[in-house]
């Protein structure tokens, strides 16, 4: 059975991992280059190159409100660092050691 998984970022990589561990074929679909959802910082604004908008809610300095404690997946957690507020790099970071140690890329 195959599957389509619209965005990569927390809740598109989880439902990849998941689908390919129960034996779908999966095909994820993310509008940008690069994988991490709204954690992604761009500076950019007005259209990309395929005449979308680009959005980001991210800004340059920003910090987690919740706890990294709480802030991973149950089977991979953000480690690393004594802070529990991390920053959106650090997330994107982490967004990226999962789809490495899950083989989602």
């Amino acid at each position: 059975m195959k599957v389509a998984v619209i965005g990569a970022g927390s809740g598109g990589l989880c439902a990849a991992k998941n689908s390919l561990e129960a034996g779908l074929q999966v095909t994820v679909f993310e509008q940008t280059d690069q994988i991490g959802g709204t954690w992604v910082f761009r500076e950019e604004v007005g259209k990309d190159e395929f005449g979308l908008d680009i959005h980001s809610s991210m800004y340059r300095g920003l910090k987690t409100n919740l706890p990294k404690e709480i802030m991973g997946f149950p089977d991979f957690r953000i480690t690393g660092g004594e802070q529990s507020f991390i920053s959106a790099e650090r997330v994107l970071q982490f967004h990226h050691e999962y789809a490495d140690h899950f083989n989602l890329r």
